[in-house]
């Protein structure tokens, strides 16, 4: 499968998208497409799995069930992460000003996508 083309597809539909991210929440990239200067792609992968694994922990602790989606609204950047199964999520970086609806909607089909094909 042709993850650098979906990634990249992906963002050429969300209007003010980065970068885009396939990881393992073992926090090692399987795929990822950066367009911005500044975004390194191996530390980001890492620290955007440690965001996902203690969210996880707040929601088994609160009892509320898993986490599928979390929108991280930054100064300087806007986050989407998508957890589609037990090992891999996807995620989106945006401009502030980028389309964080579309960034969802877009992650969300990619997500079922790729758990049917894995």
């Amino acid at each position: 499968m042709d993850f650098k083309g979906l990634l990249t597809r992906l963002l050429e539909r969300v209007d003010g998208a980065v970068a885009g991210f396939f990881c393992g929440m073992d926090g090692i990239g399987v795929e990822n497409v950066v367009y911005a200067q500044g975004i390194d792609a191996a530390p980001t992968e890492v620290e955007l799995t440690t965001v996902l694994k203690t969210v996880n922990d707040v929601a088994v602790n609160l009892k509320t069930g898993s986490v599928s989606r979390i929108i991280l609204e930054t100064e300087k950047m806007n986050i989407i992460l998508e957890q589609f199964s037990d090992d891999y999520f996807l995620c989106v970086l945006m401009k502030p000003d980028g389309n964080v609806g579309r960034g969802r909607i877009e992650l969300k089909k990619l997500s079922k996508k790729l758990r049917e094909e894995i």
